[in-house]
Order: structure tokens, then sequence, then C-alpha cells
């Protein structure tokens, strides 16, 4: 796998170290020539394509695919957009069905390749994830996610950005003031206005946009509920005027024996102190959203 760390600088070690690298990286690594064609003779490396070496036998990795890419397009190309936001472990609702690359307005000549799409840029804004493979700087990538993406898909984007904390959303403003004129300028800004650091999950996301479309009022995002002091639990969203919780339930989190009994005592505690509990699944959000928002609006005007 590659290292999760960020680096702002290319580590031609690490790269031969990874085992899939281009011949530059070799010679940058202190390979010469020579030793290049004996470790080729010997069948210890092989050539992928043209000006790209693998390590002999080495298992497929999950990113190859990525790192292949970015050699073929030249020193100058980095994963940018859904492909860069995936290597930097932030989720998205789709996984794209193409790799993106981002490479100098003035490399036409980049190699791409079947399913990689090209971006042109005028600005080099990047950084190196685990020393090796070229992606767009954090706050470049969130934004350029704002234009590629749906609203609503984008916000998801962002948001995970946020929960991951590669980003904060000050830093994201102050990067959209700093491009001046852009096409895209007032989409980004309203994804920006919906993104929160206080969002849990991309179905806690999902339903804050369902909420807003809805024209339900705002809840307050993990809200803690104690009586006399004593933590019962965080919740998801809270009207607290209202005393509303409402809970996504997604499956990774309340999966097991465990979960399930926790899950049982938790919601009998927040009922005792007061509160009403609806509780909806990623798949209501998505197959029923009106239906989740009717409940939450019958609720609402309950009280």
């Amino acid at each position: 796998m590659l290292a999760p760390t960020i680096e702002c600088q290319p580590d031609p070690d690490r790269a031969v170290a990874y085992g899939l690298f281009s011949l530059a990286q070799a010679q940058a690594a202190g390979h010469s020539p020579c030793d290049i064609r004996r470790r080729l003779r010997r069948e210890h490396w092989r050539r992928v394509e043209r000006g790209i070496l693998s390590v002999n036998g080495r298992e497929a990795r999950p990113f190859d695919p990525v790192v292949c890419a970015a050699l073929r397009a030249g020193p100058a190309a980095a994963a940018s957009h859904e492909t860069a936001a995936l290597v930097r472990g932030w989720e998205l609702v789709r996984r794209p069905e193409a790799l993106h690359l981002t490479v100098p307005r003035d490399r036409g000549h980049a190699r791409g390749g079947t399913g990689v799409l090209l971006h042109h840029s005028a600005q080099r804004e990047v950084e190196y994830v685990g020393g090796i493979l070229p992606v767009t700087a954090a706050c470049r990538t969130a934004l350029d996610l704002t234009a590629s993406l749906p609203r609503d898909e984008a916000v998801v984007a962002v948001d995970s950005a946020l929960r991951a904390r590669a980003v904060t959303l000050e830093e994201l403003a102050a990067a959209l003031r700093a491009r001046g004129p852009w096409k895209h300028a007032r989409r980004a800004a309203a994804v920006l206005n919906l993104a929160s650091s206080a969002s849990g999950s991309v179905p806690e996301t999902q339903a804050r946009l369902l909420f807003l479309a809805a024209g339900l009022p705002t809840p307050v995002e993990q809200v803690e509920i104690r009586v006399d002091g004593r933590l019962l639990a965080r919740v998801d969203f809270a009207w607290l005027l209202e005393r509303l919780v409402v809970e996504i339930d997604g499956y990774a989190h309340h999966n097991g024996r465990g979960a399930f009994e926790r899950d049982r005592r938790r919601q009998n505690d927040i009922v005792l102190a007061g509160w009403t509990v609806l509780r909806f699944t990623p798949t209501q959000l998505r197959d029923q959203p009106a239906a989740v928002a009717a409940a939450v609006r019958q609720a609402l005007e309950r009280v």
C-alpha cells in the first residue's frame, strides 16, 4: 500500500521500493543505466511499458493503476479530482468511471491512455502521497470537486475532507479567494456554504441535505444529551426546542449483537429523558427521501 503520509517533495528511493516506478525515478534513486540494464536482463525488474518499470513478481496493489497513469502522463502530472480524493481516503457517493489527472496547460502531448481523463491547468499545486504518487493539494482537490461533481455529491466529498482534517472551511474559503476570477467560483461558494465539519458520515451529510431540500428547520449536529450532567448519548441530529432526535443507522457502525444491545439501551435512555427518536437507514434516505422528510415534519409538528 501507499504510505498515508503526505510529502512536499517526491522521493525516488521510496518510488523504487514501492516497485512501480519510472526510468527517471530509478536513475534519481542512484541506479546507473548499466545497473538498470543488468536488473532487467536478470529479470529482477521488468518493463511495464515505455519508460515505466516494475519489480518482477510483485503483487498488484490497489492504487497501481493511478501510479501507472501518472507515470505515463509525465513528471508534471498529478492525480486530481475524484481520483485524488480516493487516494487521500476521502469518501465519495460514487466511484469515478475514469482516472483523473491534471497536467500543465503547456503539456498538450501528455499521454493519458484508456480510462484516463486529463485536465489542464496553469497552476501546479501538488503533494506526494507516501513521497511517491503526485496528487493535487488538499484545498485544490476539494475545490476541483465543487466544480466537477453534482452539488450534493460535492458537499459529501468536502464534508469527508473536513472529517479527515485534510482541510478546514477557513482554508477552503481562503483558497477560493486566492483563485481570483474563476468560472466555477459561485458554484464552489455554494458548496462550501452547505458543507459541515460536524458531519460524521456520508449518510449524515445526505440526511442534512435532504432536510434542507424539504424545507425543514435546521437541526443541530452531533448533540450530546445529558441528564444531571451524565452523558446519555451523542446523537446525529437534534431539534432542541422540539426535543426530537434523528439517528442515521449506517450498517457498519450498527452491526453485530453487541451494537444491537447498546443501541436499544441507548434509545431507551434518550426516550426516558423526554426525547422523541426517529431512526433511518441509508437505503431509506436514497429510496424514500419524501417519506423520511414527511416523518420528520410530522414529529416536529406534534410539539
